[in-house]
């Protein structure tokens, strides 16, 4: 998910590059396809309802991007590759957490930043990967990658190509560049 991002971010020509401003999880279909010469399958996640926002300008605030602080400070007129990024931290915290931001219950980055600080990691992911308790570790990293993307200021969000190498550093088993910080 977060290489298909970057993949728009950096790869299509300039002109091309709206921010998605519509990444949740509902925009991310996966397809299970087995690599050639395995047996496994493997996950292919790919990123639906892209670059809506500039044919949409009046109906910005539904858009998932609507979501992000900075958002409600320009009045949506304005969305850039670090809105993408907070949304790609909301969709982060989802899998992480099994919880679906609902602003009834109030922001889940704040309550996931919360619940680390209080160390009630056990509480903050969802039940079915608490019973893989070889991945716990490599899960709270995840959760620490969502909330640096989940930042309230804009410039504090990684770029979504160093979002791609956290990710990758974790699913090597390394975690020493998110220890560093």
């Amino acid at each position: 998910m977060a290489r298909g991002l970057a993949y728009l971010h950096k790869s299509l020509p300039y002109f091309h590059r709206p921010p998605h401003g519509n990444l949740k999880s509902s925009n991310v279909l996966v397809f299970f396809s087995a690599p050639h010469g395995r047996q496994q399958k493997q996950a292919v996640p790919k990123l639906t309802d892209h670059g809506f926002h500039p044919l949409l300008p009046h109906h910005a605030h539904r858009l998932a991007a609507a979501k992000c602080p900075e958002f409600a400070r320009r009045g949506g007129r304005r969305l850039s590759s670090r809105a993408d990024v907070y949304c790609l931290g909301l969709v982060l915290l989802e899998l992480v957490t099994g919880k679906v931001p609902v602003e009834e219950d109030g922001d889940l980055a704040e309550w996931a930043r919360l619940a680390l600080s209080h160390e009630w990691s056990t509480d903050i992911l969802d039940v079915e990967i608490v019973g893989d308790r070889g991945r716990h570790g490599d899960m709270l990293r995840l959760t620490e990658v969502a909330l640096l993307c989940a930042a309230v200021e804009p410039d504090r969000r990684p770029r979504v190509q160093d979002v791609v190498g956290m990710i990758d550093e974790i699913a090597a088993g390394d975690g020493s560049e998110l220890d560093r910080r």
